[in-house]
């Protein structure tokens, strides 16, 4: 078995964060796979930059001194697409603008990731996950629920780590950077004609 990753990790400000809510909480309503199912404090929306079995202090320390000063970064969200053989994730790709891929450049570097590694420069796709442990039945129900945002710009305000070994995560840098959002915000709704009803027992 593969072990826990530790990550470094880019978090929306309060628009893009309820934009990505809205999505999971659709799901929710049509009674489909969605993050919002899982109530964990760290459960928020997020992109992942980099990822490795280990970060060593010095490592940390690094990361908290280079990544928060090239902070706010705007991309663009773009297509939903599936990853794995299934069950599979339900993920809307973000942009690798040059700001992002320089930040993901220099994260690299820093953790020493490796070069065949999926979040190495060249090999990254940066993206925002709405649904896991999708199964081929529930596939096309998810996709057209999703089907009702379009592209649109998201801006990354803060940088943090996650530690899954002790399930923690801490904000990179201080200095009159935002502050996390909180993990659960009031939801919004979707922009669609009416709310989307589900039925039945939710499905994790």
């Amino acid at each position: 078995m593969t072990a826990p990753q530790q990550s470094v990790e880019l978090v929306p400000d309060a628009a893009g964060d309820a934009a990505v809510r809205a999505q999971w909480d659709a799901l929710v309503a049509a009674d489909l796979p969605s993050l919002a199912r899982h109530p964990s404090r760290s459960n928020r929306p997020h992109i992942t930059v980099v990822a490795a079995p280990l970060v060593d202090p010095a490592q940390d320390e690094a990361l908290e001194a280079a990544l928060p000063p090239l902070l706010p970064i705007t991309v663009r969200w773009g297509a939903v697409t599936v990853f794995g053989p299934g069950p599979h994730a339900v993920v809307r790709l973000v942009e690798v603008a040059p700001p992002l891929a320089r930040l993901n450049a220099l994260a690299a570097s820093i953790i020493g990731v490796p070069a065949d590694h999926l979040t190495a420069p060249g090999r990254w796709s940066p993206h925002l996950t709405l649904a896991r442990r999708v199964c081929a039945a529930d596939l096309d129900a998810v996709l057209a629920v999703l089907a009702a945002w379009s592209q649109e710009d998201v801006t990354f305000v803060a940088a943090r780590r996650w530690d899954p070994a002790t399930r923690q995560e801490w904000a990179l840098g201080g200095g009159g950077r935002p502050a996390l959002p909180s993990a659960h915000p009031t939801p919004v709704s979707p922009p669609s004609a009416g709310p989307l009803r589900g039925s039945g027992t939710p499905r994790g």
